[in-house]
Parts: structure tokens; sequence; C-alpha cells
């Protein structure tokens, strides 16, 4: 029972961290407006500035929690914090309306948690 229930946290802390990659997706429209965006800004600035700041720029971070879980003492606790600061870049991604660089920097660290929790948790 104790490793059905360890599976089940492993499975809803990955579902916390990569959550927030889909969330933003079909609110594309309604976050340009809220920028002030034209379509072509949306465009640049949402859909490829942003997808490059999570998926491109964050790999450094991502590489330094890999190399950090395998040096750490407790992989749990390294864990715990890479889905807490996925929380909190989630979080800054919904109060982030009117800052665009808020926006960026968080989706930069989502990313990189995310990324980075794959050799963690493994």
């Amino acid at each position: 029972n104790t490793e059905h229930a360890q599976v089940l946290v492993l499975a809803l802390a990955f579902a916390a961290v990569w959550s927030p990659q889909n969330c933003m997706a079909p609110n594309l429209t309604q976050m340009a407006e809220s920028f002030h965006f034209s379509e072509n800004q949306r465009d640049i600035y949402l859909g490829a500035n942003i997808a490059l700041a999570t998926g491109v720029l964050s790999i450094p971070l991502s590489a330094g929690l890999g190399f950090v879980a395998d040096v750490v003492h407790s992989r749990k606790t390294l864990l715990a914090l890479t889905v807490a600061m996925t929380g909190l870049s989630s979080l800054l991604t919904g109060l982030s309306s009117t800052n665009y660089s808020c926006l960026y920097v968080s989706r930069f660290v989502c990313g990189g948690c995310m990324a980075g929790g794959l050799p963690i948790a493994f």
C-alpha cells in the first residue's frame, strides 16, 4: 500500500508541475487583450517568445536541477522544492496580467522546473 501511495503522490506532483504548460495556450487571445497586444504581437510575444523561454532558455536551469539531484542528500526535499517553485511560478503567471517581464520570468522558471523534475524523480 505504501508503494501505491508513493506512486500516487509522484503522479500528483508531476500533474502539478506539467499542468501550467497547457493552461496558458487556450487563453492567448485574452492575454493579448490584457497586454494590449496586436495579433502579430500576440503571436510573437505570447506564442514564440514565451515558448522559447519555457522550452529552450530554461535548459540551463533544468540541467542545474539535474546536477543538484545527483549531489543532494534528499531528493524528496528537492522534488518538493521544485514542485513549490513551479506552483509559485504558475501563480505569478496568473497574476502577471499587466507585466510581461513577470510573465516571461515565471514561464522560464516553470519550464526549468518542468524539465528539471524528471532527473530528480528518476
